[in-house]
């Protein structure tokens, strides 16, 4: 414990920039740790047949792009479909607030 305290104070004792260093120096070995941590454990779980295979075809940018622009041509093709002369459905009216009077009181 004693060791502890003497290293505890002779981090005090350095200048604020080369402390800074130290925290982040610190800092990226501790997440070094804990990203290769939760890349083994995701090594661990894709190991399956299933998921390999479904995360490989997912993983293709075209793949991703192609659905995206699927996507944008069905809401187009969608909005465009509406036109002007449709008659849409009546919305329920809003129910009536509540109107308070207040009276000021003096005192």
């Amino acid at each position: 414990m004693q060791k502890l305290q003497e290293h505890i104070e002779a981090l005090q004792s350095k200048p604020e920039h080369i402390r800074k260093q130290i925290l982040v120096g610190t800092l990226t070995a501790c997440m070094v740790v804990v990203v290769g941590v939760w890349v083994y454990g995701l090594g661990n779980h894709f190991s399956s047949g299933d998921v390999s295979v479904q995360a490989k075809e997912d993983a293709k940018p075209l793949t991703i792009f192609s659905q995206q622009i699927k996507g944008a041509y069905k809401n187009l093709t969608a909005t465009a479909g509406k036109t002007d002369n449709e008659e849409e459905p009546p919305k329920p009216e809003a129910p009536a607030e509540k109107i308070i009077d207040v009276i000021p009181v003096e005192q």
